[in-house]
């Protein structure tokens, strides 16, 4: 198995796949034969974690007209045309099917000759829609949650996260991933219900756990859609 070996003063071997390709950090002193033998014994794993990344990424969406894009739990195609102003709107299809159109301005066509400078655009677009969009509902559920619970955090941030839904600081602070706009809103509740309880337990304590059952009982089902749609969430942010 083809490898990338990267040499410091570190004491132990250590494995990582990333972006496909296996990088093996070791120490100056370890030799080559040892760390042939050490990813030899651990290739079962290295192929299984190479075959799992060629799916998301052949699964995740490229921002291109045809690619499909999760919205409020539903797969919308993407469709893409030119007009005098920026806009992306949700629609149902004669096919009974979501689509969802964005619209980039015509100054801009010029400049997306290419598709990779096109998907650029796209995804810009719809990063803005889906923060609008999440604003605006993350707002009413957490007031409805909060209402339900009686757990009031001291504010509520939609923010843009790149390994996390959301987040509850000891400060009371809520912060939510505006891409969790992807997931069906009752998904989205269990987010909120689980943050609001951190508030009580900040911690993932048997105690907080009860708590998140309390108010929602499915927490279960929701983990396992995260779980069951991992490749369709992979969304590569702009910076």
């Amino acid at each position: 198995m083809n490898y990338r070996l990267i040499r410091s003063k570190r004491k132990s071997i250590s494995l990582q796949v990333k972006a496909g390709q296996v990088i093996v950090r070791a120490p100056v002193s370890v030799a080559k034969s040892t760390i042939d033998g050490f990813v030899q014994q651990k290739s079962a794993w290295l192929t299984a974690t190479l075959d799992k990344q060629l799916i998301l990424k052949q699964d995740a969406c490229n921002f291109m007209a045809g690619d499909h894009v999760l919205y409020l739990g539903k797969p919308c195609l993407i469709q893409v045309n030119f007009s005098k102003k920026t806009a992306v709107d949700v629609y149902a299809t004669d096919a009974n099917d979501t689509a969802m159109l964005v619209s980039l301005s015509e100054r801009m066509q010029v400049k997306c000759q290419s598709d990779a400078e096109k998907a650029k655009q796209v995804k810009k677009q719809l990063e803005c829609f889906f923060k609008e969009q999440a604003q605006t509902l993350f707002n009413q559920r957490v007031e409805y949650w909060c209402q339900l619970t009686q757990l009031f955090p001291t504010s509520l941030n939609i923010r843009q996260y790149k390994a996390r839904w959301g987040s509850c600081n000891s400060r009371s602070e809520i912060s939510l991933n505006y891409l969790l706009i992807m997931a069906p809103v009752w998904v989205i509740d269990y987010v909120i219900v689980h943050e609001l309880c951190h508030l009580k337990h900040l911690n993932h304590s048997a105690q907080f756990w009860q708590l998140v059952a309390k108010y929602y009982p499915d927490f279960k089902k929701a983990k396992q859609w995260f779980k069951d749609n991992q490749a369709k969430l992979v969304w590569q942010l702009t910076s």
